[in-house]
């Protein structure tokens, strides 16, 4: 669920190369159309990972607080963010764990998460996103159930048998609520293009009722797999924006210390469409090289928020699964650079 359109006229205002901007551009459309179309919640429109929205720091901390808790950002730890990020320190990045005013390690999943068992429930688990979280937490050793309108995928992949599929719309909970009941954690990778109501409508308010439904059910952690902010003006996309928004706040009104939102750009990987593989990383992984060894280029004016490095598939499930499963990861937002650092 990939939201990066990025276009060459919004490159315009800034002496960048015209064809940066149109590999950029060309990049954010594809990301896009390959992530927030698939998970099958919600309705015919498209519905998939949501990946792309709110106002979110491109390059501040790892991790920070969204009830306001202080970033590392670029000035380099004024804020107490640890020092360090993608580019090695040198660009003042920060790759912190912000509590509050605090600082905490990020846990390696090396001790309690692996001492109970363990159940999650993905919310889309069938698209670009929720496959990758599906498998990893498989390969963890994690017991899974997706929940999604067309049920188990047509594939072969040995992990898809080791995966409870459970038919359901995510804007009736009554068609899997019971589901969540017992669980370790839920993933919602809940999103759709479409309209600007039927975007605040999947984006906002399916996954306020996924929320909403966890917190009544006991679960204990919850994460959302949100979006990066690019920057795009405000009367782009609204629909989407605010409803990412929206679901953002009501994870943090009901998991305030055990609720992750994660905030990828473009997400890149081998994406199945039908019986084709779409390999979306022959754009970005080279993108993602080139902003990561640039991070100051994220810090331009006006297109700085566009120009951060796309993020693997397999370093936002890895992510998401622990945190999850591991009840010392830390509640807040996980921002490009710290899904970059910490998934990897």
């Amino acid at each position: 669920m990939a939201l990066a359109v990025i276009s060459a006229r919004t490159c315009k205002p800034i002496a960048l190369s015209q064809s940066l901007c149109r590999i950029v551009g060309a990049a954010g459309v594809l990301g896009a159309r390959s992530a927030d179309h698939g998970a099958g919640l919600g309705g015919s429109s498209g519905t998939g990972e949501g990946n792309r929205a709110f106002h979110g720091a491109s390059a501040e901390g790892s991790f920070a607080r969204a009830s306001g808790g202080a970033t590392g950002g670029a000035s380099g730890g004024a804020s107490g963010g640890a020092s360090g990020g993608a580019s090695g320190g040198a660009s003042g990045e920060s790759s912190g764990v912000q509590m509050g005013g605090g600082e905490a390690p990020v846990p390696d999943g090396s001790s309690s998460e692996q001492r109970t068992p363990r159940r999650i429930v993905v919310m889309g688990g069938n698209g670009f996103v929720g496959s990758a979280i599906c498998r990893n937490a498989i390969g963890r050793g994690i017991e899974v159930a997706s929940v999604n309108r067309s049920g188990q995928p047509n594939r072969s992949e040995a992990w898809i048998k080791e995966v409870e599929w459970i038919r359901g719309d995510a804007l009736d909970p009554s068609s899997w609520k019971q589901q969540l009941r017992g669980a370790t954690g839920v993933v919602s990778c809940v999103g759709a293009f479409g309209s600007n109501e039927w975007m605040r409508r999947i984006n906002g308010d399916a996954n306020i009722g996924v929320v909403n439904a966890a917190k009544e059910e006991g679960v204990a952690r919850f994460v959302f797999i949100s979006a990066h902010d690019v920057g795009l003006p405000s009367f782009v996309l609204q629909g989407y924006y605010e409803g990412k928004k929206a679901a953002e706040a009501a994870v943090m009104a009901e998991y305030p210390t055990t609720g992750v939102i994660l905030r990828p750009a473009m997400i890149h990987g081998t994406r199945n469409v039908g019986s084709y593989r779409l390999p979306l990383s022959l754009i970005g992984a080279p993108l993602e090289v080139v902003f990561k060894n640039l991070p100051f280029l994220s810090h331009l004016p006006l297109v700085g928020p566009a120009l951060v490095p796309p993020v693997p598939v397999s370093a936002v499930a890895s992510v998401a699964v622990r945190a999850a499963t591991d009840h010392s990861f830390p509640g807040g937002v996980v921002d490009v650079w710290g899904i970059l650092k910490e998934g990897n």
